[in-house]
Parts: structure tokens; sequence; C-alpha cells
């Protein structure tokens, strides 16, 4: 269910060609860049619990056992093991940080 869902997005926004939006009187053709955020976005939706009829998922590092203590003889960082860790679905979801994060780069590279 979860790949099912992912390989119809996919198929979803390599078709995508123009979706008018309420800001947009005169839709251009979606660019690659604006497709692939399309599916992104979706992913993340879907991680978010909030389509395909399926729950949130929780996404978590999987280190090796050793890294974190090679990392520390190294004095480099290390990613944390699972019992460390919080929950991603805090204060905001994924797709919403996505959507900050867009607008941001977005208005850095445009003005």
């Amino acid at each position: 269910m979860f790949l099912d869902h992912i390989w119809g997005m996919v198929k979803y926004w390599s078709t995508v060609e123009s979706k008018p939006m309420p800001h947009e009187p005169n839709p251009q053709p979606k660019t690659v860049e604006e497709r692939l955020d399309g599916l992104a976005f979706s992913i993340l939706v879907m991680l978010d619990g909030c389509s395909g009829g399926m729950p949130a998922f929780e996404l978590y590092p999987a280190p090796h056992p050793a890294d974190k203590e090679y990392c520390q003889d190294q004095g480099e960082n290390w990613w944390p093991q699972l019992e460390d860790l919080v929950s991603i679905h805090g204060e905001s979801s994924l797709h919403d940080e996505w959507g900050k994060l867009w607008r941001s780069r977005d208005e850095k590279l445009n003005g």
C-alpha cells in the first residue's frame, strides 16, 4: 500500500502539465522543478498521515551500533540511536516545514 501510493504520486506528477491556481490567471506549464517539488510535498503529506488512507510514519536513522563511538573518537558528530530520538510529528508537519523551506529559498533566489 505504501509503495503503491508513492507509485501513484510519481505517475501523477510525471504527467502534470498545468494546474490553474487562484493566483495564476494564465497558468504556465509546470517546470520539472515544480513537478519534483509537488512529488516531494505529496510524499511528505503521506508520511504525515494526511493522504492515502494511511497513518503517519516516523522516520528514524539506523546507524551502525559502533558509529557513535567511532565518530566520538574522530571528534565528529554522529546520528542518534532510536532511544535518543523524539517524534518528527510534533508542533508542525513535514509538509508544512517543506512549504516554509521552499518559500524561503524561492524568495532568496527571486528576491
